[in-house]
């Protein structure tokens, strides 16, 4: 835990997680699930300096740009659909695909992405143990 914020039930949790960004450091791993990605909360996260590890939708564009031997890839995210044409001010990530075998009503994949790029600081499978719920 690095930070809270309460409200009333008529404030929803994502707007309440972009007053909590403030409070991560450089050091930390930020874990969040996949309402919570959009193009500026990442951005603005990631300046913070902490490391993330967020579940992404399955139909946010992430194109392979390189496989990685434990077979995350990299990937780039933009704000805009013109920028990705222009591949203008995208940020590099690294994506992790994985499914939950043996279990009932499991989606068919499961999407991460991280700001730590490199599959050898932090393994793929490692990472997807520190989602909450996962079995690996």
């Amino acid at each position: 835990m690095f930070g809270s914020r309460l409200a009333g039930y008529e404030i929803g949790e994502t707007t309440l997680s972009k007053e909590v960004i403030s409070f991560l450091r450089k050091g930390m791993l930020c874990i969040a699930d996949r309402n919570f990605y959009g193009f500026t909360m990442w951005k603005e996260a990631k300046e913070t300096g902490a490391d993330l590890l967020w579940r992404v939708k399955k139909n946010l564009k992430l194109p392979c740009m390189k496989i990685f031997r434990d077979g995350s890839y990299q990937s780039k995210i933009y704000e805009s659909d013109k920028d990705r044409r222009h591949d203008r001010n995208g940020i590099v990530v690294r994506v992790i695909e994985y499914t939950l075998e043996g279990v009932i009503d499991a989606e068919p994949i499961y999407r991460l992405m991280t700001t730590i790029c490199t599959y050898k600081e932090a393994p793929a499978k490692e990472l997807v143990s520190c989602q909450p719920c996962n079995v690996v």
